[in-house]
């Protein structure tokens, strides 16, 4: 595996785990969770990823990077676990 994506991948996972009392640890797999919520919450992490670039806030655009991917992986993982596309459900 790739450093960066190593690195990236260690601190998606740091980032999820803030979350994983309140939400637990796969909460976007949930009945009320849909896709277009997922994606709805994607949209706005661009959003902000948007607001801290032209901030000049290169922490606060690191940290929506690192959002940003894990809203895409939730998506992801859902279409796997509704089974729209291949891959192992859980």
């Amino acid at each position: 595996m790739r450093v960066a994506l190593k690195q990236f991948a260690l601190a998606m996972e740091e980032k999820l785990k803030i979350k994983d009392d309140e939400h637990g640890e796969d909460g976007w797999l949930n009945m009320h969770t849909t896709i277009n919520m997922l994606l709805a919450r994607l949209r706005n992490e661009v959003e902000e990823a948007q607001g801290a670039y032209e901030e000049c806030s290169p922490n606060d655009l690191a940290n929506e990077c690192l959002d940003i991917a894990n809203f895409a992986m939730m998506i992801r993982d859902r279409l796997k676990y509704n089974h729209l596309i291949e891959g192992k459900k859980r």
